[in-house]
């Protein structure tokens, strides 16, 4: 099947680390890291965005066979194999659509595989699980959604690349982060009616205005240590209750990671460290988390592996740069797959600034 790859980059927010023990999807704030750093002042890569026409040429693209159909729907992505399946939308008793956090969940969910699959594909796999579920009236406006969606994803990009154009320092002040905050928000008029825009974004607009305020606290270099802890505390009782026990559960895994760690560096072993975690979150989280040790172990012990065999290439003088690249890619396929592919070369970056 011919692939028709745009990439579509939403690096406008990043996810923040939240607790283990928090259940919801987190929102996606906006990196709110202001403390200026000596390596900003390299050249920063700018978003790949492509034309509004672009997107929608997409959804008139020729249907697939039923033989075709039936051979890329039989499975999903590797990254998404494990994962599990969104839940299903709601409509109400007139057959439409609700539109709520479900539906951007849903969209959220295969275009994460965007990597493993074209953007082309993300929104065949989309559509198919639409109307799996949806008919008519209700099939119609979530496929309109769908639209608006990425058409929304693909200008925070222009916004990002504005920004970057505007502040060549490469800075991040909070001033600077609270305008392209804004600009995104005004934004979104252009894409979602007023009830998308509340059910997608409220809660992340509630949480990036706690962590705009926040910073705000924590840079105010006339308010003393406990002037501040007063106004964390009343920022803490303004704000929504879910971000209250959001942080608070933050908050204690930190503490228990501080235990752990504490309890490592005195000897203590696996057995310790199950029973601090069963007390402190339960049973089955003490065992999630294990089987996440062992996944992190494995993952550390591969990455090692793939830098032993890389740095081979990396020293050797019988190679041209070209065929370096080459070789290096061929490792990379031989270490990782699917979406890992993504991550290792993420990291690859990283370790070459």
């Amino acid at each position: 099947m011919n692939k028709l790859i745009i990439s579509v980059s939403v690096v406008c927010t990043v996810l923040v680390c939240t607790s283990l023990l928090y259940q919801q999807n987190p929102p996606t704030p906006l990196d709110l890291n202001l403390a200026p750093s000596p390596h900003m002042q390299k050249p920063v890569e700018l978003e790949k965005t492509v034309s509004q026409k672009s997107i929608s040429e997409l959804f008139n693209t020729s249907e697939l066979t039923p033989e075709q159909a039936a051979i890329f729907h039989s499975s999903l992505p590797q990254s998404l194999s494990d994962s599990p399946l969104p839940s299903r939308l709601d409509i109400n008793e007139q057959g439409k659509l609700i539109i709520n956090m479900k539906v951007k969940r849903l969209f959220e969910f295969y275009l994460s595989a965007m990597g493993e699959d074209t953007l082309a594909e993300c929104i065949l796999r989309i559509r198919h699980d639409l109307s799996q579920q949806l008919q008519a009236d209700a099939l119609n406006s979530a496929l309109n959604l769908l639209e608006g969606f990425l058409q929304y994803q693909n200008h925070m990009g222009d916004i990002k690349n504005d920004f970057l154009a505007r502040y060549q320092d490469q800075s991040y002040k909070l001033e600077r982060v609270t305008e392209m905050k804004q600009s995104v928000r005004q934004s979104r008029s252009l894409f979602f009616s007023d009830q998308a825009n509340s059910a997608f974004f409220k809660q992340e607009d509630e949480y990036d205005d706690y962590m705009l305020k926040k910073m705000a606290i924590k840079s105010d270099r006339s308010l003393t240590t406990d002037q501040k802890r007063a106004q964390f505390q009343l920022l803490d009782s303004d704000s929504p209750q879910w971000i209250s026990q959001q942080e608070h559960q933050a908050s204690l895994v930190s503490r228990i990671q501080e235990k752990e760690q504490a309890l490592r560096e005195s000897g203590g072993d696996e057995m310790a460290i199950r029973q601090l975690r069963v007390d402190n979150y339960g049973e089955q989280a003490a065992q999630n988390l294990a089987v996440l040790d062992q996944q992190r172990a494995q993952w550390s012990q591969r990455v090692d592996q793939y830098r032993l065999d890389s740095q081979q290439i990396l020293v050797g003088s019988s190679y041209t740069q070209e065929e370096k690249n080459q070789l290096l890619h061929d490792i990379r396929q031989q270490h990782f797959s699917g979406s890992e592919l993504v991550r290792i070369s993420a990291l690859d970056k990283i370790e070459a600034d």
